[in-house]
């Protein structure tokens, strides 16, 4: 991996993070994530545009822009109580999966957030209850 090349490109979009959508915040932090690179201007500046478009996060980029954070282990404690009380809003529109990433992302962060997981496990169970029936 080239880390000189990532540090330069991350620094060089600093300024046209505002622009990017909800799809490309959370493939942007979902991909350094996967990279193993920590920027942590990049990840600082688009949790702060996350946090100013959380409501325009599909259950797919909310669970991705979260995990990249977990891959990284960059906490970002505002970012992740926003995220918890959005997600517990918006239970029945995610599916296992992404309610899934979710909770492993918080995991994998060492935060606890007890009302979403205790939603989150409520949907689950819930679901199971409907697809016995």
């Amino acid at each position: 991996q080239n880390h000189a090349l990532l540090d330069t490109v991350c620094t060089e979009v600093l300024d046209k993070v505002p622009d990017f959508n909800t799809q490309g915040l959370s493939n942007s932090v979902y991909s350094l994530g996967l990279l193993k690179h920590w920027h942590e201007n990049f990840l600082e500046t688009t949790s702060q545009q996350a946090l100013a478009t959380l409501d325009d996060f599909s259950p797919q980029h909310l669970s991705s822009f979260l995990h990249g954070h977990a891959l990284l282990q960059f906490e970002h404690p505002e970012l992740l109580l926003a995220v918890g009380s959005l997600a517990r809003q918006r239970l029945p529109r995610f599916n296992a999966q992404h309610i899934a990433n979710l909770v492993y992302a918080m995991a994998q962060l060492d935060h606890r957030d007890d009302e979403f997981l205790a939603s989150a496990c409520e949907e689950l169970q819930s679901r199971w209850a409907r697809f016995n029936d």
